[in-house]
């Protein structure tokens, strides 16, 4: 951009932004602290498992509420079906924050659409509807029934589209409507996901982002360094420098572009880098008090006292 004389570069910045299912935000037997908890929690949890661990005062800042104010929408939550909640205990049977797992309520829209798309069956998408105002939330097993009983003259794979391998299974091409895994429980995610990870790397990533550190993201990491060392060495880094996991891997891009391949060299890097930046920031400040005196300087040359 061009201002008077000078060029002024503008960075243009990212939006971050989460996913909050709709569902939870039309339910009017939620209050507003509750959908702004769930928000919260949506907010942390991981994109894949729905999984999180941020500790109740975490929750509360965030939801500008009291300790006591968020425990009560987190029970609100886990009654209604939003969430599950399992506590933790470190190594020593202490408490750790707890685990919560964002449910995933895509079967709902799924199973309406099919109602409304498919059988055109106005009465039955009603009977859902209504089923939908009531706590707990519809499993997937309590809502397909009701299409089986609405629907007697078809089979189940006649009304999905002639694809089921059975009246039992669900859509082979629709896996979101896959009745025995759709929703695992948060001790079935946990024992599956991550059981191989290095301890260290693992529980300091969960206490840096307030997630569960994926497969798919750790596969990343040791894409670009598979020793644990400077995997570590990253995580220490990024505890004072980032609040996203991505910086995690623009900082061993950058190591293993600058060609560093052990703790010493990624050590030097990082004291030369920070002394670098001290004498940027000096001279900017000794640019900026020479500026500032011409400006007095022409002030005064101008006539003015």
């Amino acid at each position: 951009m061009n201002h008077g004389n000078k060029n002024i570069g503008v960075k243009k910045k990212s939006w971050y932004f989460f996913r909050m299912q709709e569902l939870a935000f039309e339910d009017q037997n939620l209050d507003s602290y509750d959908k702004l908890i769930y928000a919260v929690i949506s907010k942390y949890s991981d994109m894949d498992s729905g999984i999180c661990y941020p500790s109740l005062n975490t929750i509360a800042e965030k939801a500008s509420c009291s300790r006591d104010r968020a425990i009560k929408s987190i029970k609100n939550l886990k009654k209604a079906g939003y969430i599950k909640v399992k506590k933790r205990k470190d190594e020593r049977k202490g408490n750790k924050s707890n685990l919560y797992k964002v449910v995933d309520l895509g079967y709902i829209n799924d199973i309406k659409n099919l109602v409304k798309e498919k059988l055109k069956d106005e009465d039955l998408l009603i009977k859902i509807n209504e089923r939908l105002q009531e706590h707990p939330l519809p499993e997937y097993d309590e809502l397909l029934p009701l299409v089986y009983e609405n629907d007697k003259g078809a089979s189940l794979s006649e009304r999905q589209g002639g694809v089921a391998e059975n009246d039992k299974a669900s859509l082979s091409e629709r896996p979101e409507l896959e009745l025995m895994n759709y929703n695992k429980t948060e001790e079935e995610d946990a024992n599956t996901r991550g059981k191989n990870f290095p301890d260290k790397i693992k529980n300091r990533f969960e206490q840096i982002f307030n997630r569960e550190l994926s497969v798919e993201f750790y596969n990343k990491l040791t894409k670009k360094y598979s020793d644990e060392k400077i995997l570590i060495k990253a995580l220490e880094v990024a505890e004072e420098n980032a609040d996203k996991p991505s910086y995690l891997l623009k900082l061993l891009q950058d190591w293993q572009d600058n060609g560093l391949t052990s703790i010493s060299s990624i050590n030097t890097y990082l004291e030369e880098r920070k002394a670098k930046k001290q004498v940027n920031k000096a001279n900017k400040e000794t640019a900026a008090t020479t500026n500032n005196k011409q400006s007095l300087d022409e002030l005064y040359e101008s006539g003015y006292r």
